[in-house]
């Protein structure tokens, strides 16, 4: 999973520098709030981020909110289900998939996307 992380990240590195010398404001602040997140959900992973399980569900919600208001809804779903939720307990997990996994898209088993 972390190489799927890593090689989205570098291409989103890519598009990134695209939009920003065509002057796509709107795009690349797309592109840096899911950079953001990958960043977040590979450190996550390897155990780069340190503090209290509810700062790291802060710092997840702001980040939800971020790609939220961007309309990246499945990255949303990525970063809840296969990075936050595992750490949380089980009433706020169940929380979180009732009221706001249940209202997200399902994403599609073939995207060649992480």
């Amino acid at each position: 999973a972390d190489s799927n992380i890593e090689e989205s990240y570098l291409m989103l590195e890519k598009a990134l520098f695209c939009f920003e010398q065509g002057k796509n404001d709107e795009l690349a602040r797309k592109v840096r709030t899911h950079r953001a997140s990958l960043l977040f959900r590979l450190n996550l992973e390897e155990g780069r981020v340190s503090g209290s399980p509810g700062t790291i569900e802060f710092n997840s919600a702001l980040l939800v909110e971020q790609l939220a208001s961007e309309n990246l809804l499945l990255e949303v779903r990525r970063l809840l289900t296969l990075s936050v939720l595992p750490l949380l307990g089980q009433y706020t997990k169940e929380q979180m998939e009732k009221n706001i996994l249940s209202k997200l898209p399902i994403e599609s088993t073939d995207s060649p996307f992480t």
